[in-house]
């Protein structure tokens, strides 16, 4: 009896305890990522960061007018009590816009800036991407406007550029190409086994820029 008394008690007390703890989650604004390593405090009582899963236990900030939450290239925002109940627990950082030159790598195989580039070339970051939330990498090439894509099969997509057809042109991933030549003419769909939701950006390079890659 006296064993089951404390595995009851003990039971009780671990229970109390989940009760009275509150872990909150701090994400990107935009992509809803988990942001590791935020930073979150509380005047006078410290500061503790996120884990790798973007969560942290504030049970010490509970009894706290105000909680700050920043992480290195965001915005620092502050919240009430009430504000992170309403938001289930949930922080969503904006990130800090940084005046800083784009850099492009299709045009010349090498990291340069868009301004010593004479070639026309569109670029769309990670941001664009996710904010476009397109089903295929075909869809987020058509939805630059200076890209046409071919769907005559069911599900396809066929980038045409000033008219060349996919075999014409040319995919690189990270510096591999992803087609050639000497495939049949006519719609292919290379496009299509790339996964946009795992690219970091797109560079789309018109005219005979490409020549550089053979």
């Amino acid at each position: 009896m006296n064993h089951k008394y404390y595995i009851i008690s003990l039971c009780f007390f671990m229970f109390s305890l989940n009760i009275l703890s509150q872990t909150i989650t701090v994400r990107d604004k935009v992509t809803l990522e988990a942001l590791p390593g935020a930073v979150v405090e509380a005047p006078g009582k410290g500061a503790i960061m996120t884990d790798v899963h973007g969560q942290a236990d504030v049970t010490p900030y509970l009894s706290q007018r105000m909680i700050f939450v920043w992480a290195v290239g965001y915005h620092k925002d502050s919240l009430t009590l009430e504000e992170l109940k309403d938001r289930e627990w949930m922080v969503d950082l904006s990130a800090i816009n940084f005046l800083m030159s784009e850099v492009v790598v299709t045009a010349n195989r090498v990291k340069e800036g868009r301004d010593q580039v004479g070639q026309q070339i569109q670029v769309i970051d990670k941001r664009e991407i996710m904010f476009l939330n397109q089903q295929t990498s075909a869809d987020v090439l058509q939805s630059t406007g200076n890209v046409f894509v071919q769907k005559s099969q069911l599900g396809g997509g066929s980038p045409i550029l000033r008219g060349f057809e996919a075999n014409k042109v040319l995919i690189v991933v990270d510096g591999i190409r992803m087609n050639n030549a000497i495939y049949r003419g006519g719609h292919l769909q290379d496009v299509m086994t790339l996964d946009n939701t795992v690219l970091d950006k797109v560079e789309v390079l018109f005219g005979p820029g490409s020549v550089v890659y053979g």
